[in-house]
C-alpha cells in the first residue's frame, strides 16, 4: 500500500544518507528507525524527489523516464575490466552482429550501427536508403520523426517529409490505401520521389503493425521502388505482443531498415541501426554509412560502450523478456480499468502493449497527479481527460500494485461523493 512503499522509500533514502556519515552499524539501525515515523507525513511523489534515481518509480510519463537494467550495468562493469583499452572509435560488434543475425532476425546478410538517440536512428538510417535530396519520406502525422524530432530528417537529408493523417481509431497506423493515394497518379519533375516509407510499431498510441499489414507494406514498396524503414523504439514491446521471437524473424523478412530501441527497454542512451541487406535491396549509401555517422554527430570515442549494452540485453533474450514484462504491466492497470467499470474512467483504445490511453474525468486526474506522474494526451470538453501512462520493464511489481489500489480507492471515494 502507499504507506508501506512511502515508508520503505523514505527509509532506504535516510539510511543510505546515514551509512555514508556514521561507522557505528547499531548507531545506523537506530536513527533510522527513530526518523521512520517522519514518513508518514511526506507524499509518496516527495520521497520519490527526495531521491532522483528513484523517481521513475512513482512515474508513467514515459519508459524513457526509467533506469537502467542491472545486467547492463554489469556488463559494462565487466567490459571495462577486461578491455580497458581498445581503438577509440571501435565498436566491437561483433557479438551483437551474430546475436541479431543468428537469433534475432535470422539473416546472416544484416549490419548494424550503434547511435546514441532514437533520433539518430531514424534520421540517419532513413538518410543512408535516400539518392538524392529530391526525394521523400512518408511517414505518420503522430510518428516521431514528424512531430518529436524537430526538422532533423528534412536538415540532415534533404528530404521532404510527406505526412499521412492518422488517429486513435485506427491506433495511430497508416493504411496502405493512404500510401496508394500519394504513389498513384505516378508523381512527375515538379514533385519529390518517394524513396522511403516509415511506419512505427508500437505507434505513438500503442498499437501494433500486424504481420499482414507489414508484408502489404513491403511489397508496395517494392512494387515502387522503395525502401521500408521501422521505427522501433519499443521494438521488445513489438514483438513481445506479436508473440515472441519468431516474430522477430518474420518482421525482418518485410522491413528493409530498423530502428532497434534499447534505452526505453532498460539500456542508457544506446540505440542500433540494422540495415537488413534483403537481396536486390541495399540502401543507396550503406558503405558509406560510417560518414553519414560522422557527420550526423554519432561517432563516438568509445563506442563500444554502446555495444556491450546490446550484448547484455541479447544474452538469453533478455531484451524480449523485458518487453514482455513492460507488456503485462500495462494489461495489469488496464485490467483494473475495465473492471472498475466506472464512468470515471474507462479505456481510450484497445491495449496492445505497455501505452495505456485512458478517459478518465479531471477530477480524478488531478488526485492520482498527486502521487503519481503521467501525461495527459487531451483536454477533452465534457470533463475529461485523455491520460497515457506507459509502463517499463523496471518499475517494481509493488508501484503497480500500489498505482492500481490507489485508483480503485479514489474512484470509490469520488463516486461516493458524486452520489
Amino acid at each position: 500500500n502507499i504507506f508501506s512503499l512511502r515508508t520503505s522509500m523514505f527509509t532506504q533514502r535516510m539510511f543510505h544518507t546515514i551509512s555514508s556519515r556514521v561507522s557505528s552499524p547499531q548507531l545506523r539501525l537506530s536513527l533510522t528507525k527513530s526518523l521512520i515515523p517522519c514518513a508518514l507525513s511526506i507524499p509518496l511523489s516527495r520521497c520519490c524527489s527526495m531521491n532522483p534515481s528513484r523517481y521513475f518509480h512513482t512515474c508513467f510519463s514515459s519508459d524513457n523516464y526509467s533506469g537502467v537494467h542491472p545486467a547492463v550495468l554489469q556488463k559494462l562493469h565487466q567490459k571495462n575490466q577486461e578491455i580497458p583499452f581498445a581503438p577509440a572509435y571501435s565498436d566491437h560488434k561483433q557479438e551483437v552482429e551474430r546475436s541479431l543475425r543468428q537469433r534475432v532476425f535470422d539473416n546472416e546478410g544484416l549490419d548494424v550501427w550503434m547511435v546514441g538517440i532514437g533520433t539518430a536512428a531514424n534520421v540517419l538510417g532513413i538518410r543512408t536508403c535516400l539518392r538524392s535530396n529530391y526525394e521523400s519520406v512518408i511517414c505518420a502525422s503522430q510518428s516521431h520523426i514528424r512531430v518529436h524530432e524537430l526538422n532533423c530528417m528534412e536538415l540532415f537529408s534533404g528530404a521532404q517529409v510527406i505526412e499521412v493523417p492518422v488517429d486513435t481509431e485506427t491506433g495511430g497506423k497508416i493504411q496502405i490505401e493512404q500510401v496508394r493515394k500519394i504513389l498513384v497518379p505516378e508523381r512527375d519533375c515538379h514533385s519529390t520521389r518517394p524513396r522511403v516509407l516509415s511506419l512505427t510499431s508500437p505507434t505513438e498510441f500503442g498499437s501494433v503493425y500486424t504481420m499482414h499489414e507489414l508484408k502489404a507494406f513491403s511489397e508496395l514498396c517494392k512494387q515502387y521502388d522503395m525502401f521500408l524503414h521501422l521505427d522501433g523504439a519499443r521494438f521488445a514491446n513489438a514483438v513481445a505482443a506479436m508473440g515472441g521471437i519468431n516474430a522477430a524473424v518474420e518482421i525482418g523478412k518485410y522491413i528493409d531498415v530498423l530502428s532497434f530501441g534499447g534505452t526505453k527497454n532498460g539500456m542508457m542512451g544506446a540505440e542500433a541501426v540494422v540495415f537488413m541487406n534483403h537481396p536486390h535491396r541495399t540502401p543507396f549509401h550503406l558503405d558509406e554509412f560510417e560518414r553519414i555517422r560522422k557527420q550526423g554527430l554519432q561517432l563516438f570515442s568509445k563506442t563500444r560502450f554502446l555495444t556491450y549494452q546490446f550484448e547484455a540485453l541479447l544474452e538469453d533474450d533478455l531484451w524480449l523478456k523485458l518487453g514482455e514484462k513492460s507488456n503485462r504491466y500495462a494489461k495489469e492497470i488496464a485490467s483494473a480499468i475495465t473492471e472498475l467499470n466506472s464512468p470515471l474512467v474507462s479505456l481510450h483504445t484497445p491495449l496492445e502493449t505497455n501505452q495505456i490511453f485512458a478517459r478518465v474525468r479531471r477530477d480524478l486526474v488531478t488526485a492520482l497527479n498527486e502521487e503519481f506522474k503521467f501525461y495527459t494526451w487531451e483536454e477533452l470538453d465534457d470533463g475529461y481527460n485523455i491520460i497515457r501512462l506507459v509502463t517499463s520493464s523496471e518499475i517494481p511489481q509493488d508501484v503497480v500494485n500500489v498505482f492500481i489500489e490507489k485508483l480503485q480507492s479514489l474512484v470509490k471515494t469520488l463516486s461516493t461523493q458524486k452520489q
